[in-house]
């Protein structure tokens, strides 16, 4: 007979029945009395023992699954590597003791690990009340995050049920997710796929040790993958539809540095690279650039020169609004090289906050007041020079020092060398006005140098000499784009080159004395950002255009997992600043590069990712699904002749004859006796066996035979009987196929 536990009825047991009865008389009892015996009642009830967890896979992988979260934690810097090992050894000898003790815990175990745990908290509550005194509220982080494994460490020698378990796992998830939200690369990634898979080997053990291993490995294996591929769609869907994310302007920012490497010129600008704290120097032909060094953050921007930059992230930035990452500013031209006008060095005082006064950044203060915030905060990735970045406006920045200093071009810069592991939090405030905006912002017929200080205008207007040929290539397209306004002008203008200027960075050295905007503009017609963006803000001041050069990096490529901005060297850009008067300061304009300034959604980056993914590698996604589809078509086929191969001769002639009556549509159940099926075949094909009556008495003779082979163990003793029966069976199937087949 069939059977199978899944379905069986448990047993009567009258014992059993007459406890349950007294245990539920009991409980009726209790709570019918008064609310603190209630209470005591469900708090005894919820902390009475449990059957103890027998399963020792189960214990090793909830532990793996700790211990994974507790180096997470080591890997985003929340804990040092000696507290991760402390914590980790003892969560270790701790699990081994409960183990051990599962089936009679001690008592007075769970006194001790409350003693241990009210001294963690003690200890973390001081820590914390410190770091908030001191206004330092992100230094709260790492003593929180070792109270948090102390006590999964302490609550590990008393794991002695499934239950307890549960909470250990659980504690680990808290680890990860908290550990993620301050990872700063993808490669962070491997500790989340290592716990998940532990923790759905972990979540499927339990489900068996709880449902008392009813479920097969395959059924658990089948129920596992089904609930990822919800949970992976669901969380997909959810991804999609979630909105950009924002920093929030109401806490203290991120700050830190490695090193205090004092640099050699207190508020001069330092080289970065291999040497972070030595001197900048300016860039010659043929030179060295290191990843993280630009010739613009040198001093003098030399357009003849382009360092080729590499791949490498040199920072990474969080940032309420993406935007051009401003390093320094120029505005005075000598034909080839860009300078900033000699101005004295201004200090800055804070600790670790320091406010920007308004008139530094020469944006018009009414401007400036109602700018919305842009909360940034930067991870230098590899050294840097000593610039501190921002977008256009900054008005407060968050760095561990007591004194900045402010350079010509508005350049922010630290005493100390700028290493990687580096971190600093910006607060700008950009007038960022619309196209809109800008087009209105300056009616026709006013002046371009309205509201600009006389002092800055000769500077920002500067020229070496007259560029007659450029002035009049300038006034040619603003005649032909009509264009009046600054709006229009700096459109036409950039409009004009892009279709007539190309951008490479592969062209010939510069000629020695020769000019680098009549070079781009009427000899070579292709250059780099700095060569195009210089010619950019020579053709303007030649129209009476206030504007100035700028150097930093382009926003870099945004990461939705880590929602973090990844700056390479190759991002290093220069564009240029135009003056819109009063009512729209120095705004930001680029003939090269579109930098967004809006961080888009998860979900757009996830689509536009795919989509570019699908169409860029179309032709080879579609030879790796015929190459899948062929692999598994084959293995199929190879798999079932492997399968049909290792049938033994009665079985192969069941399936031969399955396959005939399968041709009429006639199908076998699994548990049919054969003759019943024989009696059904016959039916089934009357009309034949009307025309040819001996073939009935083929199918039974196959019948008879197929029976004598599989229950007459003396067939197996003659040899030649046994193949006398197989070949008779294979010619009766041949005949029974033969007939059936010509109907």
């Amino acid at each position: 007979m069939y059977t199978d536990t899944k379905y069986q009825i448990p047993k009567y047991d009258s014992k059993t029945d007459e406890n349950s009865n007294v245990a539920g008389d009991e409980k009726k009892l209790i709570l019918s009395q008064g609310n603190f015996k209630k209470i005591a009642y469900l708090i005894k009830k919820a902390n009475a023992p449990l059957p103890p967890e027998n399963s020792h896979v189960l214990r090793i992988v909830v532990v793996a699954c700790v211990l994974v979260g507790m180096y997470a934690a080591y890997q985003v810097q929340e804990v040092s590597f000696l507290l991760f090992i402390s914590i980790a050894v003892v969560t270790i000898i701790g699990n081994i003791f409960s183990a051990v003790t599962r089936k009679k815990p001690y008592s007075w175990i769970k006194i001790l690990l409350a003693i241990a745990a009210t001294a963690v908290f003690s200890t973390t509550t001081l820590a914390v009340i410190s770091a908030a005194s001191q206004g330092n509220i992100p230094s709260i982080l790492s003593p929180l995050a070792a109270l948090f494994m102390w006590i999964i460490a302490i609550h590990s020698f008393d794991v002695p049920a499934r239950r307890d378990l549960t909470f250990s796992l659980s504690g680990s998830a808290g680890l990860i997710a908290v550990s993620s939200a301050q990872a700063l690369d993808n490669s962070f990634a491997v500790n989340v796929v290592v716990w998940i898979l532990l923790s759905l080997v972990a979540l499927n053990l339990m489900w068996r040790s709880l449902s008392q291993k009813q479920e097969t490995v395959e059924q658990a294996v089948k129920n596992t993958t089904i609930a990822i591929a919800v949970a992976a769609l669901v969380t997909f869907s959810v991804i999609l539809i979630l909105p950009p994310p924002k920093p929030l302007h109401t806490t203290t920012f991120p700050a830190s540095i490695q090193n205090k490497i004092p640099v050699t010129n207190p508020g001069g600008l330092t080289q970065g690279g291999s040497n972070p704290a030595a001197p900048a120097k300016p860039g010659h032909p043929g030179g060295r650039v290191e990843v993280g060094g630009y010739l613009g953050f040198a001093g003098p921007l030399n357009t003849g020169l382009r360092g080729k930059l590499s791949n490498q992230i040199v920072m990474r930035v969080r940032a309420t609004e993406p935007g051009y990452w401003l390093g320094e500013t120029f505005n005075t031209w000598n034909g080839q090289s860009w300078t900033q006008t000699p101005s004295a060095t201004s200090i800055l005082t804070g600790d670790p906050v320091f406010y920007i006064p308004s008139k530094q950044l020469g944006e018009p203060v009414s401007l400036l007041y109602d700018a919305p915030q842009n909360t940034e905060t930067f991870y230098v990735a590899t050294a840097l020079p000593n610039l501190l970045f921002s977008t256009e406006s900054p008005s407060e920045i968050y760095f561990p020092d007591s004194h900045l200093y402010i350079g010509p071009g508005r350049s922010i810069r630290s005493r100390f060398a700028i290493e990687a592991g580096t971190i600093y939090t910006v607060i700008s405030r950009d007038i960022r006005l619309t196209d809109t905006q800008l087009e209105n912002i300056m009616p026709p017929g006013s002046s371009f140098t309205t509201g600009i200080p006389a002092n800055e205008l000769k500077n920002d207007l500067q020229l070496p000499k007259p560029y007659l040929r450029v002035k009049k290539l300038a006034d040619t397209i603003v005649k032909k784009y009509h264009a009046k306004t600054t709006y229009e002008i700096v459109s036409a203008l950039e409009s004009w080159m892009g279709s007539h200027m190309h951008y490479s960075l592969n062209i010939p050295p510069l000629p020695k004395n020769a000019d680098s905007v009549d070079q781009f503009l009427f000899v070579t017609k292709t250059g780099f950002c700095e060569q195009i963006s210089s010619a950019l803000v020579v053709m303007l001041r030649t129209l009476g255009i206030p504007s100035r050069e700028a150097v930093g990096y382009v926003a870099g490529s945004y990461d939705p997992i880590t929602d973090l901005y990844q700056v390479k060297a190759s991002d290093a850009h220069a564009w240029v600043q135009v003056w819109y008067g009063p009512n729209g300061g120095w705004q930001d304009t680029d003939p090269t590069t579109s930098v967004p300034f809006t961080t888009p959604s998860p979900g757009q980056i996830i689509l536009s990712a795919t989509a570019n993914f699908f169409k860029s590698n179309l032709s080879n996604l579609l030879a790796i699904l015929a190459g899948l589809f062929i692999s598994i078509s084959a293995g199929y086929l190879i798999n079932k002749r492997l399968k049909f191969m290792k049938l033994s001769f009665a079985e192969k002639a069941v399936f031969r004859l399955n396959k005939i009556s399968s041709s009429l549509d006639i199908k076998r159940d699994t548990f049919e006796p054969l003759n019943i099926f024989m009696e059904r075949f016959k039916f089934s094909i009357r009309d034949i066996l009307n025309k040819d009556p001996t073939l009935e008495l083929k199918i039974e003779e196959l019948t008879q035979q197929l029976n004598s082979y599989g229950y007459d163990p003396q067939i197996f003793n003659d040899n030649s009987k046994t193949k006398q029966i197989q070949e008779k069976i294979q010619e009766d199937l041949d005949t029974i196929s033969k007939s059936v087949r010509s109907g």
